[in-house]
């Protein structure tokens, strides 16, 4: 097959897409960030997303929160056919503790009520009622549902482990099409170059199109280290195999990664404002930056009450305190990689919200409710 008919074919599925997309009510999960989703529309299939932030800033939250319960409950409260399924490879929270951090989110978006994490749990003081137990009790039939979109994996693996795993649903859930290529091999024992031909990959056709299939690693610093290979060697081959998962098979990796303990200092980068000096980066990624280059979408989570800013791109932080983050988009390769809003924080109940502008009046209600 010659390349000028390779890419006859390659053009006329690309059309198919496009021409399917003309008609599809969604083509992505929109994040539920009015202002947002005008810089990053939302989820989207074939994308490699990272999320970095400072240690406690919210990461891991960011992500239950928009790659995993937003998702879950698109699906639900929308007439949509879009399908989905998200592997979440959970290496630094247990599945029962993940389940009750969503409880505390559930109640409070269905009840407005806090209950945080310690208090459902009836630690020290903090005890439960029995109306409080009714409640969370009365959130079962939601995470009943949940089995049907998200399977969460908290013992350890490796790259490979996660790779071969997707692999195996890629196969059981689409058909894998191979094109015979020749190649030029050595003969181990004479010598000899020879050609012979053998099969490779050539493209990949899902049962289901529509289906999203989100693959979440919280986070990269704690992935077994594979055989050989030391912590920035396992996170670089992981990277590698989510390109590999993407390309192939349109699959959307979403990878949690640290930023490096030094970008916390003031005095890392001298000469530059303040603010470009403390907001996560590409460049202040622990472990590797590598993983920055492979991915398609970078976002940053900032806490400007973590360095006593009070006032922060016009928002008060005095008032807001710990309940404000900035949401930055550090790399878009297919968009504008500058975009970023402020969002309400509450971290007791997972809960994220768009904030207005600085100088809208609605955003005063927001201030009285942190002061």
């Amino acid at each position: 097959m010659n390349l000028k008919i390779l890419l006859y074919m390659i053009f006329d599925r690309a059309l198919s897409r496009i021409r399917d997309n003309m008609h599809n009510e969604h083509n992505c999960i929109p994040w539920g960030l009015p202002r947002f989703e005008n810089v990053v529309p939302g989820i989207m299939q074939k994308k490699y997303y990272l999320i970095t932030a400072n240690s406690g800033v919210g990461k891991t939250q960011f992500t239950d929160a928009f790659f995993m319960y937003r998702p879950i409950d698109f699906i639900l409260n929308s007439e949509t056919d879009i399908k989905l399924k998200i592997f979440y490879y959970s290496l630094e929270v247990d599945k029962e503790s993940k389940i009750i951090q969503g409880i505390a989110k559930k109640i409070y978006y269905d009840y407005n009520i806090v209950i945080p994490f310690n208090k459902i749990l009836s630690m020290n003081k903090h005890r439960i009622s029995e109306e409080e137990y009714s409640i969370i009790a009365s959130t079962k039939e939601y995470f009943e549902k949940l089995e049907d979109f998200v399977y969460i994996y908290d013992s350890t693996i490796n790259p490979y482990g996660i790779f071969k795993q997707m692999l195996d649903y890629a196969k059981s859930h689409g058909i894998i099409h191979k094109k015979l290529i020749t190649k030029k091999v050595r003969d181990d024992n004479t010598g000899e170059i020879r050609e012979e031909e053998v099969e490779i990959f050539d493209y990949y056709t899902p049962n289901n199109p529509k289906e999203y299939v989100i693959i979440i690693v919280d986070h990269a610093a704690l992935l077994n280290s594979e055989q050989g290979l030391n912590i920035k060697g396992t996170i670089e081959k992981h990277s590698n195999n989510m390109v590999q998962l993407r390309n192939n098979f349109g699959f959307t990796p979403v990878l949690i990664q640290q930023q490096a303990a030094a970008m916390e200092e003031l005095d890392t980068y001298k000469g530059q404002t303040l603010e470009s000096k403390l907001i996560p980066s590409l460049y202040g990624l622990g472990e590797t930056k590598l993983t920055g280059r492979d991915a398609d979408i970078a976002l940053g989570i900032f806490s400007p009450a973590r360095y006593e800013l009070d006032v922060f791109r016009n928002y008060k932080i005095s008032l807001l305190q710990d309940n404000f983050r900035s949401l930055h988009v550090l790399k878009y390769r297919s968009g504008s990689p500058n975009g970023v809003v402020g969002m309400y924080f509450n971290g007791a109940t997972n809960y994220f919200e768009e904030l207005p502008k600085p100088g809208d009046p609605k955003l005063e209600k927001f201030y009285k409710k942190t002061a």
